[in-house]
């Protein structure tokens, strides 16, 4: 009995190992290069988890054993690789060993919460509700700004002359730095960007379509500038020297660094960048005025040398007080000197040899601090209270001297001196309670106070020209508060809605006269909806009503003289523009597209040209006009040709159109634009990239103003010395195609400005990384930005 029942044991075992087989094989990299520690998983056909997995060795292999007859899909997956997945392996009696031969897993890229583990990333990734620029994947980008940056970037324009930034045609743009607002007015965005180091710079992220906790300031939306820091624990420092020059006299350097400190309990992060810049701008304008007393032709010959330096500092710290309470502070400076010395040739009617000359010396002076104190009280991971308070203080000195000799030897100064100074103190609270279900609710109230003092005097030849000379102060609140609610209702659908409530309490007086007393409240809306329609489909839905109140500045009497008939100066009876959006996001696995509809309300137009029949002037300023909508539709595809070779090619195109019946002219002008980036990379070894970035803005309008065409051509090699020392060559502006054309054409006026800010240059720059690290253990999270919604 016992020797039978051995006898069937055995005979059972002989026939379940005649089934058992193995899966093997190996993996590699685009460089057949072999690939250790790679997740090799076993899934049925219905993509069910077998329990059954192996990790590849050093040499990319890997025995998958005990696998019964069947058929199998098998997954590849591991951090900074696309997953890949095998279909269909049948195992059968016929095999005893299935081999797959090599493998190639293609380089990817994930965002965790504390630790960059990156192959390599994207230069430009797309979230829910923004979009990422990977500032260290862009070669070009070294030896430049923040505002050359976003002059490379999809759906960017950044207008030199007046340095503002317009985002898929709308203007309005608030700046953040590390997730932490900066209350800058919009006219100081653009040179404060021009301080900010690109090589200092991690990411840029574009949010155009921002949830109810921030502000609803801002038509275009937010930029956030993430600045390079290393969470290890220990230390890391690095930093950058660059130099370039032109043909033309034109030179420009900048330099900077980083130190970063995580310790058991503080972490420290400070970054520093400085920037020169030394450039002529030729600028030739022609004009045409038609009125009921006289018809004259202008043309304007200017020269401008500009001079400039820029400091930014940004200091960080932040300790861990107990488990659940932290606190930290942020300090921010930012000095930018610029001066001018222009010389100006006007011609009238055609006649070149009698002529008025000027010239022009300009010392400006943009100064500004902020601190940021903050407290967190983290409960627990599904309850937390966030507090911080905020002082801007900011100072603006510009003053100009203008010596105009005629053409009848008369002599006469002109001059402009301008002080502007202002501070804003906020403070806000934000709480955040995860409840069940996939149910989030966040809800906050914010207090901004803020005072602006402008003094503006203006003198011919010393006598004081009162209808420019104005001490004007702005004193304003906004009280706000806000709910949100997240909810995924499954693994598919994702919901996102909020509403936010704004009181602004508004007063400006100039010379002690009230000019503006405004107390209004408005609501602002905004609803997304997420839906995963597969592993490689996904689809984003997104509403938002938005305001964009006018800068200060763009306010305030402020008066420069371009000559007899014309001047640019401020507009104090502008009124905030209102807009509603909304955006339809699709994706297909490295496929984006976009299509964004924008509506506004009393729209804010930067630098319109008009003819003041009372002052007898052209001027140049910001007005509001009736209405204006834009449609965007974008699209991007990166293509890997091969494993040394690939392609970054983003589309975007718009129609706007622009309306206003409130001025003596009527105004309806409708555009269609398009925008073409491209970007190749070329890894010419394991050492050396070299990249080609190109881009085109098409004609487009920008209230009355008709901008025309414009793209440059720049190139990079980037050179790895060591694992601490990195040298780039970048060649700027190559076909010298990065110039800026304006033609304004009204029955009063007709005006065309040609201006050249961007002549090629070539810049060399290196950059260095020191640091030590004491990582034992990494944790992964997906992180708060790319889970937002």
């Amino acid at each position: 009995m016992k020797f039978n029942l051995f006898l069937l044991l055995f005979q059972l075992t002989i026939s379940l190992q005649a089934q058992i087989k193995s899966i093997s094989g190996t993996l590699v990299n685009q460089n057949d290069g072999p690939l250790s520690f790679i997740n090799v998983l076993v899934y049925d056909v219905n993509n069910n988890y077998s329990g059954i997995g192996v990790i590849s060795d050093e040499n990319g292999v890997f025995i998958i054993k005990n696998i019964a007859d069947g058929i199998y899909n098998i997954k590849f997956s591991a951090l900074g690789f696309e997953e890949k997945t095998i279909p269909e392996v049948n195992i059968s009696s016929n095999s005893q060993n299935y081999n797959l031969g090599k493998i190639i897993l293609l380089e990817s890229s994930y965002m965790l919460k504390s630790v960059d583990l990156i192959a390599e990333k994207a230069i430009m990734e797309r979230k829910i509700d923004r979009s990422v620029l990977n500032v260290n994947s862009m070669i070009s980008a070294s030896g430049g700004t923040a505002l050359d940056l976003l002059e490379q970037t999809p759906g960017i324009i950044v207008d030199r002359q007046s340095s503002s930034i317009t985002m898929m045609g709308k203007g309005g743009v608030r700046i953040m730095v590390n997730e932490k607002m900066n209350y800058l007015p919009n006219d100081a965005v653009g040179d404060f960007l021009n301080g900010i180091n690109a090589d200092n710079i991690d990411s840029i992220e574009l949010i155009t379509t921002p949830p109810a906790n921030f502000d609803a300031d801002g038509n275009a939306g937010y930029i956030n500038i993430v600045l390079k820091k290393k969470l290890d624990a220990g230390y890391n420092l690095n930093g950058n020297l660059s130099g370039g020059g032109g043909d033309d006299g034109r030179n420009s350097g900048n330099s900077g660094f980083n130190f970063n400190y995580v310790g058991e309990r503080i972490r420290l992060n400070s970054n520093y960048a400085f920037t020169f810049k030394h450039f002529n701008v030729p600028v030739n304008v022609f004009r045409n005025f038609i009125t009921d007393t006289f018809e004259e032709f202008n043309q304007l010959n200017i020269l401008r040398e500009h001079n400039r330096n820029v400091h930014n500092f940004l200091f960080a710290i932040e300790t861990d007080l107990s488990e659940i309470f932290e606190i930290g502070m942020n300090l921010n400076f930012h000095k930018n000197y610029f001066w001018l010395n222009l010389n100006q040739d006007s011609f009238s009617n055609g006649d070149f040899q009698d002529f008025d000359k000027l010239n022009r010396t300009s010392s400006n002076l943009w100064q500004n601090y902020q601190i940021t104190t903050y407290a967190n009280f983290n409960f627990s991971k599904q309850f937390k209270i966030k507090f911080s308070l905020d002082y801007l203080d900011y100072v603006n000195r510009q003053p100009d001297i203008n010596i105009i000799q005629f053409s009848s030897s008369k002599e006469k100064k002109v001059e402009s001196l301008k002080k502007s100074p202002f501070s804003i103190l906020y403070s806000n609270l934000d709480v955040i309670n995860e409840l069940d279900n996939g149910f989030k609710l966040s809800y906050g109230i914010k207090a901004i106070s803020s005072s602006f003092k402008n003094d503006q005097q203006v003198k011919n030849d010393g006598i004081t020209n009162m209808t420019f000379s104005a001490i004007t102060i702005l004193e304003e609140s906004n009280f706000s508060g806000y709910l949100s609610a997240d909810l995924s209702l499954n693994e598919k659908l994702t919901f996102k809605g909020g509403v936010r409530y704004e009181q602004i309490i508004s007063k400006v007086t100039a010379n002690g006269q009230i000019e503006i007393d405004r107390n209004y409240g408005n609501l602002f809306p905004s609803l997304f909806m997420g839906y995963n329609i597969d592993d490689d489909n996904k689809l984003n839905l997104s509403f938002t009503r938005r305001i964009n109140r006018p800068s200060f500045k763009d306010m305030a009497p402020f008066f420069i003289y371009v000559d007899e008939r014309t001047a640019w100066t401020g507009n104090p009876k502008l009124q905030p523009a209102f807009s509603y959006n909304f955006q339809i996001d699709y994706y297909f696995k490295a496929f984006f597209a976009q299509l964004n509809y924008s509506k506004t309300h009393d729209f804010i137009a930067q630098w319109q040209s008009t003819y003041d029949e009372d002052l007898d002037l052209h001027l140049n300023r910001p007005l509001n006009l009736d209405g204006r909508e834009i449609i965007n539709f974008q699209v991007s595809l990166p293509i890997n040709l091969n494993s040394w070779w690939s392609l970054r090619p983003d589309m975007i195109y718009s129609n706007i159109s622009v309306n206003d019946s409130r001025g003596e002219e009527e105004i309806n002008m409708n555009r269609n634009t398009l925008g073409i980036t491209l970007t190749q990379k070329i890894n010419i070894n394991s050492t050396t990239v070299m990249e080609i970035f190109s881009n085109y803005n098409g004609k487009t309008i920008n209230g009355n103003r008709l901008v025309y065409p414009r793209g440059s051509v720049n190139m990079a090699i980037r050179k790895k010395v060591s694992s601490a020392l990195t040298v780039t060559l970048n060649a700027i502006n190559i076909f010298d195609t990065q110039k800026n054309i304006w033609v304004t054409d009204s029955p009063n006026i007709y005006q065309k400005i040609n201006f050249d800010f961007s002549d090629p240059m070539v810049s060399l720059s290196a950059t260095f990384n020191l640091g030590k690290s004491n990582l034992k253990t990494i944790k992964v999270e997906k992180s708060d930005a790319s889970s937002r919604f």
